[in-house]
C-alpha cells in the first residue's frame, strides 16, 4: 500500500511538471516571435549538434486526440492499449520527407508495456485538424503499445527518438518524452488490511490510512482498483475516499479537509469544506465525502484534489495523511459560434484533381546497382477548372532508391483543364537491394483556378532484378574412350549472383555422344556452388556413304549446357565444351576391315573347345574304370 501512495505522489508531481511546461511555452510564444527550434519538450538529444529539428504542434487536435497538447492531451487507454499520437511541425528540409520512430519502454520489470519492435517510418503529409476544418503539413506520429495483462497503475514514461537525413544527407536525431496514465491496472503490492490490536501504537510519522481499493460505496461508479474516478453531475463534483485505519483513533473520527490547488488555474469554487468523519459502525473504516461546486468557466483537463486526514491515537498524539484524487473535467462549456446567415444557393463546383496517368522508363529492365530514370505524366481530370502553382513531392518506401535530382520537389507553374505534363524522375538502386517490385510515391499541392488549395496522391511502381550470374566447369572430362563406353564425368555449377536460382539442370549434346539422363542440381542460393555426377554413352561418329569406316572413330566436340530460372520463372543458360578422342573397341584393335582375322579367331576359338570336350570325356572314362576295379 506504501507502494501505492507513492505512485500517487509520483502521478501528482509528473502531471504537475507537464502543466507548469505547458504554461511556460504558451507564455513564451504570448511573449516572444516564433522560433523554428521552439519545442514542446524539453528532453530532446541532436546527434548533429544543431537545433532542434521539429516542434510539437501543441494549438491543434489530430485524429486520435481528444484535445490539443497545450490543452492537457493524455494518451488513450482502451482495450489493453495505449495509443500515443505525437504531431510534429518543422520548417527545415527532411530527405525523402521520411523519418523513422523507434520507441524506449524503459525498464522493462517495472513498465506496463508488453516488449517488442515498434519501429515504423512516417512522411510528411497534409493531415486534416480539428475535427476536418482544416489540414496542417506535419509528421503524424501514431503508435499503438500493447498492455501486460497485470499492469499495475501509475504514470509511466514513453521516450519516441525520432531519427533521419537532412536535405544535405546529415543525420539527426531528436527524443520526445511523452507520459502515459495507467488507470485500470491492479495494485500488486495490496495486501488485506490487518486488525488492530491494542499494542499497535505507530510513530507520528507512519502511515496509519490505507485506502480501500477493493469495494464499491455509495456514489462510487467502481472500486478504485478499477479504475474510480469521481462523479461530474449538475455543476459539482463528488469525491469519495473509503480509507481504512491501522491504529486505534481517539473518539473514533478523523478530520479530513481538500486542497484544490491555485485558485487562478483550479476549475472548483473555494470555500472552507473541512467536516469531521465517524468510524463506520463495526469497522475499522472512514468514508470521507466531498461535494464541490464547480465554476461555469472551467476548462477541461485533468486536476488534483489533495484531501488532508489528520487524527488523534490513544496517546494523544497527532496522526497526519495526505491522499491525492484526480478530477478530469470534460463538459467544458464553449460558445457556440452565430449561425451563418443564408446565402443563395449556388451551383455546386466539384475542384480539379491531378492524377498519375501513366509512367515511362528509359530501360526495360530495372537492375539492382545501376541508374535509371522514369517519366510520369500528370493529367487535370477536370473539364472545367485549371489549375496553378503545383508542387510535386516524391518518396520512396525503401532506402535502397537514391535520387539523383537535386531536389524531391518539382514545380509546374500552371496545367489547364483536361490537360497533362510530364516530369523526369533519376534514381539509382542500391547494388544489394533484394529483387521485388517498389513504389514511388508522388505527392501533389495546387490551386485552382477558384483559389481553393487541393492535394492528391499517387504512385509509381519500380520492379528491381538482381542480375544472374552463373559458371559452370567440368574438369574430370576423359580426353579418350573407345566407342561404347559409358564415361563417368561431374558438372560443377556456381551461383555468383546475390539471388536465388531455381530448377538447376545440366545435359550433354553432341555427335558420338548419347545422354543417359539429364542431371537435376534444384534450387541453389547466391553464392553456394553444387555439383552433379553425370555419365554419356560414346558411340562411333556417323559416316555418309562414300565415307570409310575408320573415319567413325576420332575426336568428337559436345556442349554441356546449363539451364536454370530466376524467381518469375524466365529460363537462361549458360554453355560450356568439352571433347575427346573416340578410338574403336579393344577386340577390333589391330586388324583390318576383311573378316580374315575374325576367321582365325574363329578357329582357335573352335580348336580350344574340341580339347576341353575331349579331356572331359576323358576324365570320366578314368573314374568309371577305377570305380569296377575296386568293385571286384
Amino acid at each position: 500500500m506504501k507502494r501505492r501512495i507513492t505512485e500517487l505522489i509520483a502521478v501528482v508531481l509528473v502531471l504537475t511538471m507537464i502543466c507548469s511546461m505547458t504554461v511556460s511555452a504558451a507564455d513564451k510564444d504570448s511573449n516572444e516571435s516564433p522560433s523554428p527550434s521552439s519545442s514542446a519538450s524539453d528532453n530532446v538529444v541532436q546527434e548533429s549538434g544543431g537545433d532542434s529539428i521539429f516542434d510539437v504542434d501543441e494549438s491543434n487536435i489530430y485524429s486520435g486526440m481528444q484535445m490539443a497538447y497545450q490543452d492537457g492531451y493524455i494518451p488513450t487507454v482502451s482495450n489493453g492499449k495505449v495509443t500515443i499520437v505525437l504531431p510534429l511541425i518543422t520548417d527545415k528540409k527532411i530527405k525523402n520527407n521520411k523519418i523513422s520512430v523507434s520507441v524506449d519502454l524503459g525498464d522493462s520489470s517495472s513498465c506496463p508495456f508488453v516488449y517488442k519492435n515498434y519501429k515504423h517510418n512516417y512522411y510528411a503529409q497534409n493531415n486534416m485538424i480539428n475535427n476536418g476544418s482544416g489540414v496542417c503539413p506535419s509528421y503524424l506520429v501514431a503508435i499503438t503499445l500493447d498492455l501486460k495483462n497485470k499492469r499495475v497503475n501509475g504514470s509511466y514514461p514513453v521516450s519516441l527518438n525520432i531519427s533521419g537525413k537532412d536535405s544535405d544527407s546529415n543525420n539527426f536525431s531528436q527524443q520526445f518524452s511523452i507520459y502515459t496514465m495507467i488507470t485500470d491496472g491492479i495494485d500488486d503490492q495490496a495486501t488485506p488490511s490487518p486488525s488492530p490490536t491494542p499494542a499497535e501504537t505507530p510513530e507520528p510519522n507512519d502511515k496509519p490510512f490505507s485506502i480501500d481499493t477493493s469495494h464499491i460505496y455509495s456514489g462510487m461508479g467502481t472500486s478504485y482498483s478499477k479504475g474510480y474516478r469521481p462523479v461530474i453531475s449538475n455543476g459539482a463534483v463528488d469525491v469519495i475516499l473509503p480509507i481504512h485505519s491501522a491504529i486505534k483513533l481517539k473518539n473514533g473520527e478523523v478530520r479530513a479537509s481538500a486542497d484544490l490547488g491555485s485558485t487562478s488555474a483550479s476549475p472548483f469554487k473555494f470555500s472552507n469544506n473541512e467536516k469531521v468523519i465517524k468510524k463506520e459502525k463495526g469497522k475499522n473504516l472512514y468514508v470521507i465525502k466531498f461535494h464541490l461546486p464547480l465554476e461555469k468557466k472551467r476548462k477541461n483537463g485533468s486536476y488534483p484534489v489533495d484531501i488532508k486526514v489528520q487524527a488523534m491515537n490513544e496517546n494523544n498524539q497527532n496522526v497526519t495523511q495526505t491522499f491525492s484524487v484526480y478530477i478530469t473535467i470534460t463538459d467544458e462549456i464553449i460558445k457556440a459560434t452565430p449561425a451563418p446567415t443564408k446565402k443563395p444557393k449556388e451551383k455546386p463546383s466539384f475542384s480539379p484533381k491531378v492524377v498519375v496517368d501513366r509512367y515511362e522508363f528509359d530501360k526495360k529492365e530495372i537492375t539492382a546497382g545501376k541508374e535509371f530514370s522514369v517519366k510520369v505524366y500528370l493529367k487535370n481530370t477536370s473539364k472545367s477548372l485549371g489549375i496553378r502553382n503545383m508542387t510535386v513531392s516524391t518518396a520512396c518506401d525503401n532506402n535502397g532508391f537514391e535520387l539523383l535530382d537535386n531536389s524531391n520537389v518539382y514545380y509546374i507553374n500552371s496545367l489547364a483543364r483536361g490537360g497533362e505534363t510530364s516530369i523526369t524522375l533519376h534514381y539509382k538502386t542500391d547494388c544489394n537491394i533484394a529483387s521485388n517490385q517498389y513504389k514511388l510515391e508522388l505527392s501533389m499541392n495546387y490551386a485552382s483556378e477558384k483559389g481553393s488549395t487541393e492535394s492528391a496522391q499517387g504512385s509509381v511502381f519500380v520492379r528491381v532484378k538482381q542480375a544472374l550470374k552463373v559458371e559452370g566447369e567440368c574438369k574430370d572430362f576423359p580426353q579418350e574412350a573407345e566407342a561404347g563406353d559409358n564415361v563417368p564425368y561431374t558438372v560443377a555449377v556456381m551461383n555468383l549472383s546475390r539471388s536465388k536460382i531455381y530448377n538447376v539442370r545440366c545435359n550433354i549434346k553432341g555427335d558420338g555422344f548419347e545422354e543417359k539422363a539429364t542431371g537435376f542440381i534444384g534450387d541453389m542460393d547466391p553464392g553456394s556452388s553444387q555439383s552433379s555426377e553425370m555419365q554419356v554413352l560414346v558411340v562411333p561418329l556417323p559416316i555418309t556413304d562414300g565415307q570409310k569406316e575408320s573415319e567413325q572413330y576420332g575426336y568428337a566436340n559436345a556442349t554441356i549446357t546449363i539451364k536454370y530460372e530466376d524467381q518469375d520463372g524466365h529460363e537462361y543458360k549458360k554453355e560450356t565444351d568439352v571433347g575427346l578422342e573416340i578410338t574403336a573397341p579393344s577386340a577390333i584393335k589391330g586388324g583390318d576391315s576383311s573378316n580374315k582375322g575374325n576367321g582365325q579367331w574363329k578357329i582357335t576359338v573352335g580348336i580350344l573347345a574340341v580339347v576341353a570336350i575331349g579331356a572331359g570325356v576323358g576324365t570320366t572314362i578314368y573314374i568309371r574304370r577305377r570305380r569296377l576295379i575296386h568293385e571286384s
